[in-house]
């Protein structure tokens, strides 16, 4: 939800493939389906990290 955000437009497919990439980046992978809250401040900031990336 929360990378995906940046990706209005694509398809559902082409969204999930590149949420996933982009939280591999930030050494997030796997972590995609757990809520904001559940993870710690600092993986709530690589969230954001992958979140201002993903428009490019």
């Amino acid at each position: 939800g929360n990378v995906a955000f940046g990706l209005r437009g694509s398809t559902a497919s082409q969204r999930r493939a590149k949420v996933g990439e982009l939280l591999e980046v930030v050494g997030l992978d796997g972590a995609g389906s757990r809520l904001v809250h559940e993870l710690s401040g600092g993986q709530q900031q690589r969230v954001a990290l992958a979140r201002a990336l993903a428009p490019s």
